[in-house]
């Protein structure tokens, strides 16, 4: 081996000989430690030692590369960096369950070091009993979730201090801190994209707001001639949070706010140049799902004008995307919903149906039941055919015995539903505020025409005096096969 090496590899373990007897002492200070509190320290200046080990010698066994140290050095850094994820996260417990310190602090935003040992090194994770790394989110790669959930916690205790120095009239502190806060909703999305969800597009969008806010922080201290590229400093810009916005084609300065803005615009958002952000959830090249939670959107934003606050939007989104994915799909299966259809007597049949529906899609998801029958439970001011948890869902079928008089259009026939149904719905909904009505149109009218697009056999109906929102779906049977439907 080349004598230069040989004196490096001396050099360096001479350099952490130190770091080497210090974590051994402070394993035996551990051993002995029985409170909370100060085992969470310990835990801390571990994972601290660890991680100057790591940085230390991570690029060794490059500069070892085709030498018998080359695989020491690897299994070392290895060694060091788990290590370091293991005293950190035995630390994150102790804060998470006794509230030990701040949320936004350096424990959550370093976060760079757990990316490149689960995902950019995709080492698997060390097994202990008592010993569990939060997993759940709304990706399948359960190493992801680990990072974003890191994240979930940073933004919770960052929330908090933004809230402060609004309080404060801090222009200087916000414009720090909201852009910190633009960062990591941007860094979860990027995540949530390496994670399969294309479909999931709030973070991005809630980045580009808090950049927006700091921009306009920023121009309330600083001078005309002052020029601010971003925020310095923080242990997840470099090392991660640049590397990562690289992999997706950002050509920018990773530090300048509006360098971000741009892409999460055009490259995320796919927004044209001029358009208002209120008309982008309109665009027509987005999908059916993705215009259906878009609509959901706008409702939300504009809720607030309304007479109630605190709804809790978030069940009634769960409800609205079940009936998306397994209920409206029917409208394309036109075959097997008009053969469901001709065994209904009356809508005890579609209630039970409809149950079902739900019944399968939570055996899938490997849910809790959430779901109910509304044999089973009552809530509100009746009894509907379905909750989840609080949402009613009810259901109508309309055909030819029962609904001569409705019209044919969609719009109107949405229209008249509403209007006829809206008191037994609202006897449902009169806590939640908000509510379901599923409803299958097998008319003759309507099953000898053209059944219009999914896209279009949804609406949402606002009583603002009552402050109750209803989402009504139609599901149209036809006899014209889709090979010849418009």
């Amino acid at each position: 081996m080349e004598e230069w090496k040989l004196t490096r590899e001396k050099i360096k373990n001479e350099l952490y000989e130190e770091d080497r007897n210090e974590i051994g002492i402070l394993k035996e200070k551990l051993a002995n430690t029985s409170n909370t509190e100060d085992k969470a320290n310990v835990y801390w200046q571990l994972s601290e030692k660890y991680k100057l080990l790591f940085w230390g010698y991570a690029e060794e066994s490059a500069i070892f590369t085709n030498t018998s140290k080359e695989e020491y050095y690897k299994q070392l850094e290895k060694d060091y960096l788990w290590n370091f994820i293991y005293y950190r996260e035995k630390c994150l417990q102790i804060i998470k369950q006794n509230y030990a310190i701040e949320a936004n602090d350096g424990f959550f935003m370093d976060v760079g070091l757990k990316y490149r040992y689960f995902i950019r090194y995709d080492y698997e994770e060390i097994k202990e009993e008592g010993f569990k790394l939060e997993k759940f989110g709304n990706t399948s790669n359960e190493k992801i979730n680990i990072i974003i959930n890191d994240l979930e916690y940073a933004k919770r205790g960052l929330y908090y201090t933004i809230t402060y120095y609004v309080k404060e009239n801090d222009h200087e502190e916000l414009f720090i801190w909201c852009e910190v806060m633009g960062d990591l909703h941007l860094i979860i999305q990027l995540l949530l994209i390496k994670g399969g969800r294309n479909d999931l597009l709030d973070s991005a969008k809630q980045s580009l707001k808090y950049y927006k806010e700091s921009r306009e922080n920023l121009k309330v201290f600083a001078k005309p001639t002052t020029h601010y590229g971003g925020i310095y400093g923080l242990p997840y810009q470099i090392n991660f949070f640049e590397p990562l916005l690289k992999s997706f084609g950002f050509k920018g300065y990773s530090l300048s706010s509006i360098d971000k803005m741009e892409f999460i615009e055009k490259e995320l958002l796919k927004k044209e140049s001029g358009m208002e952000y209120i008309d982008y959830l309109d665009s027509f090249f987005l999908d059916n799902k993705t215009i259906l939670n878009n609509s959901i959107e706008k409702l939300v934003i504009r809720y607030p004008t309304l007479k109630y606050k605190g709804i809790d939007f978030e069940d009634w989104k769960i409800v609205l995307n079940f009936v998306h994915d397994h209920i409206l799909s029917y409208n394309y299966e036109q075959r097997y919903l008009k053969n469901i259809v001709a065994t209904w007597k009356g809508e005890d049949d579609m209630q039970k149906w409809v149950q079902q529906q739900i019944n399968t899609a939570l055996v899938a998801k490997k849910n809790e039941p959430s779901f109910y029958s509304g044999r089973e439970v009552k809530k509100g001011g009746g009894d509907c055919d379905h909750y989840y948890k609080k949402i009613p869902i009810c259901d109508k079928w309309k055909r030819d015995t029962n609904a001569k008089t409705y019209p044919e259009k969609t719009n109107d026939f949405i229209d008249r539903i509403y209007k006829d149904h809206y008191q037994q719905v609202k006897s449902y909904a009169n806590d939640v505020k908000l509510a379901v009505m599923i409803v299958v149109d097998s008319r003759e009218v309507i099953r000898k025409k053209n059944p219009d697009m999914v896209k279009n056999c949804y609406d949402f109906k606002t009583n603002e005096q009552d402050g109750v929102i209803t989402a009504i779906f139609v599901m149209q049977v036809s006899d014209i096969p889709p090979s010849k439907r418009k």
